[in-house]
């Protein structure tokens, strides 16, 4: 069925590749045994992803309703497909669902589109008041050209990148560990529903301290030839994009959602700032200004990890960002 789709695809049959996905509805219809749905799911999926991803501009009014029709039956991923290959413009007016049109937004502002216009049409009730532009400490460091999760009919190219640190020369020395409290909790997922995204990352604080004193406290449980001693300063405009892929989902092998990524990220700086769920965006940005971040990496690293401890020294807090997944 999968290879069937592609044939379709590289012929430009997009009417031929609908009828299949209904063909494929039809044959669900009175099967409940889940050895005999699991295939026919996974090529209605496929078939989905495939139109989704590379039907012409003039299908998009029917790529938006695809994936409207797919979330309405069950919720899925596929909303970043369409936002990974369709701009606002074109598929923004054809969705009706408002979970659905903030998703897809906040996905479109990652990937470098300008939605203020739009913000009256969308509202902050859905997910709080986060712009629908990107703040500069959002796109300092993110490259919208460059999308981690690289939707196309082969499926989602992962990885998480971690934070850049090959250019900065200077460390910072630990202080010897304190008598600091970290308590560590799983964030809560912005979308509960998404059976196939997670996040692997814990979240201590914030706690009152600084963050080399934090992360030392922290680094004190691991055994002694594994303790570190420095940490890399970095800027938390570096730490942005691999903070949204973790908090998305991204791990080893999973797919995670940038938009989802995007607004676990602002809830996350609300918290921390303890400012309430509707405080305006600019007190955001002012609370990230006056940030510090430090990162490590530990001996036991593979390849998917993150690691930040933040710092505001105007209000003496500090909290730390640790994840990693085995390849």
């Amino acid at each position: 069925m999968s290879g069937l789709s592609c044939q379709l695809a590289d012929s430009g049959d997009w009417d031929g590749l609908l009828r299949l996905l209904d063909s494929v509805d039809r044959a669900l219809v009175g099967i409940t045994s889940n050895d005999e749905r699991g295939p026919l799911l996974s090529a209605r999926g496929t078939v989905c992803h495939t139109f989704v991803s590379e039907a012409p501009g003039e299908y998009a009014r029917t790529a938006a309703r695809l994936v409207e029709r797919f979330w309405s039956q069950r919720r899925s991923l596929f909303f970043e497909v369409l936002a990974e290959h369709w701009s606002w413009t074109q598929v923004g007016p054809h969705l009706t669902d408002p979970e659905l049109r903030h998703l897809v937004a906040h996905s479109r502002v990652l990937r470098g589109e300008d939605l203020r216009q739009e913000a009256a049409g969308l509202g902050p009730q859905m997910f709080g008041d986060i712009p629908y532009a990107l703040r500069p400490w959002e796109a300092e460091y993110r490259n919208p050209c460059e999308s981690a999760e690289g939707h196309s009919r082969h499926g989602a190219a992962g990885g998480l990148t971690g934070i850049p640190t090959h250019l900065v020369p200077a460390r910072v020395q630990l202080p010897a560990p304190g008598a600091v409290t970290l308590t560590w909790t799983s964030p809560q997922p912005v979308l509960p529903w998404a059976s196939d995204t997670y996040c692997y990352a814990e979240v201590a604080g914030p706690v009152r301290s600084g963050a080399a004193s934090a992360l030392a406290r922290h680094l004190s449980g691991r055994p002694r030839h594994e303790r570190l001693t420095q940490a890399i300063p970095v800027t938390f405009a570096s730490a942005y994009p691999a903070l949204v892929n973790v908090l998305g989902g991204q791990g080893a092998y999973t797919h995670e959602s940038a938009a989802a990524g995007r607004i676990a990220v602002w809830r996350l700086l609300r918290s921390m700032a303890r400012l309430p769920g509707t405080s305006p965006a600019d007190a955001v940005s002012e609370y990230v200004a006056g940030l510090n971040c430090l990162t490590w990496e530990e001996p036991s690293d593979d390849i998917w990890f993150l690691h930040v401890a933040v710092e505001h020294p105007a209000t003496g807090t500090a909290w730390l960002v640790d994840g990693q997944d085995i390849d």
